[in-house]
């Protein structure tokens, strides 16, 4: 593994302040494949140029703009791509997946600047697979330019398909076929920080030279997301002196990714599964692939005492893993409390575990938002990989003999009907009588 993890002191950062006029200093009408023209807002003049495609979530004009000139009073020229209005889609999980790669190829081509200048990649998210889609198209065409300076990546999501508890992760092709510098900003309240090794190990395999940093105190779109922290506000607010940083780092690295040559020429543009492609979310609780009993599970809960998931055997066991900073967990918390009132203690308990927090971070939460059941701590993250945790909430239901049968990945309302006839079908366990009005 030749994965360098390069450490961000935020100590250390001198902040530009923010100018009253947050208008870009041009707008720009970009035309490419198929004859599309692509917005581009276009912040400061000189300066190493950086080509920014928003998430799949959109762009957001209050909050991309003041940053974006930010960025440029750091010394970089930011042209700001608006994908979703140029193409008329609705932001969400899927939005960017009809963009044809070839159309960011041409955005790139005719966004490089003259030599010996370079151009940078800025994307987040779902946007990352697109992104690197379009270079794998443009290095393709454009094997011996050497204008194209590396990508930094904000929590980049290059997964395919939606996460299933039980089922292994598949990688979008692209993750293994990248060729470039990469810097990966991997905000630390997120369930994706705990596989940013993998994620590297990844992108290593297709000859990338890979730089990270892990962001603290922030959760994925914090640089954008309407509600933040004021934790995720500062962080955002020194993001650009990261960016400058990281730009400099990727120019200065000679050397260090394979050779691409009309000679040694990349993969084909690559696509998911078919698999992967048609993967849409499921509802509601779904039955757990195979016959997996249990890991062990022994955690001090906020009470104080000491749970062992084995001391549960003989009873129904719904185990929710979550952290504070997940807004599905937050909002499950009081129907969780509420499922476990439907059915008696004596054959059904409710048990969850945070992930990643401070006894006393889970502990002060828990004086807003009550939880009704054995909360455990894990703040070390032991349980991610023992229970193949790709994000939050994750929910397992296990039997009386601690085998798992039942699995979610998402928030659920758990006293739904819905979830009441499941559990009642599937783990044979009667609920108690609803109480009269």
């Amino acid at each position: 593994m030749n994965v360098w993890l390069y450490p961000f002191l935020i100590a250390l950062l001198v902040f530009t302040p923010l100018s009253h006029a947050n208008e870009p200093d041009a707008l720009l009408e970009i035309t490419v494949s198929a004859d599309t023209s692509i917005s581009i807002a276009r912040f400061g003049n000189s300066g190493q140029r950086v080509l920014w495609l928003p998430s799949e979530q959109g762009l957001d004009s209050s909050k991309a703009y003041p940053l974006a000139q930010r960025m440029a009073a750091q010394g970089m020229e930011i042209w700001l791509a608006d994908l979703h209005a140029s193409y008329f889609i609705i932001p969400g999980r899927t939005s960017l997946d009809d963009i044809p790669a070839a159309a960011i190829a041409d955005l790139i081509q005719q966004s490089l600047p003259d030599a010996p200048q370079q151009l940078f990649l800025l994307t987040s998210g779902r946007g990352a697979a697109l992104g690197l889609n379009g270079l794998q198209h443009w290095q393709n065409a454009h094997p011996t330019d050497k204008r194209f300076g590396g990508a930094v990546l904000l929590h980049p999501n290059l997964i395919a398909g939606i996460p299933e508890p039980g089922k292994p992760d598949e990688w979008l092709p692209i993750a293994t076929q990248t060729q470039t510098l990469l810097f990966v900003v991997q905000p630390e309240k997120s369930g994706r920080r705990w596989y940013l090794g993998e994620l590297l190990d990844t992108l290593e395999t297709g000859g990338s030279r890979v730089y990270a940093t892990l962001i603290k105190g922030a959760g994925d779109g914090y640089l954008t997301r309407p509600e933040r922290s004021a934790a995720e506000i500062k962080q955002a607010d020194a993001f650009p002196v990261l960016l400058r940083h990281a730009l400099n780092i990727l120019s200065k690295t000679e050397g260090k990714t394979s050779t691409v040559t009309a000679q040694t020429p990349l993969p084909k543009p690559s696509t998911p599964s078919a698999e992967a492609q048609a993967s849409v979310p499921k509802t509601g609780l779904q039955p757990f692939p195979g016959e997996k009993r249990a890991p062990e599970l022994r955690l001090t809960a906020t009470d104080g005492n000491t749970y062992d998931l084995k001391d549960y055997r003989g009873k129904v066991v719904l185990l929710n893993f979550w952290a504070t900073w997940c807004p599905p967990c937050v909002e499950e918390i009081p129907s969780l409390g509420r499922l476990q009132q439907r059915f008696s203690p004596d054959d059904f308990s409710v048990v969850s575990v945070d992930i990643g927090e401070t006894a006393m971070d889970v502990e002060a939460f828990l004086k807003i938002v009550k939880a009704d059941y054995p909360v455990l701590l894990d703040s070390q993250g032991s349980a991610v990989k023992t229970w193949g945790l790709r994000a939050f909430p994750t929910t397992f239901v296990l039997d009386r003999d601690g085998y798992v049968r039942l699995g979610y990945f998402g928030g659920l309302t758990w006293d739904d009907d819905s979830v009441i006839t499941t559990l009642t079908e599937h783990m044979k366990i009667t609920p108690l009588p609803t109480p009269s009005p």
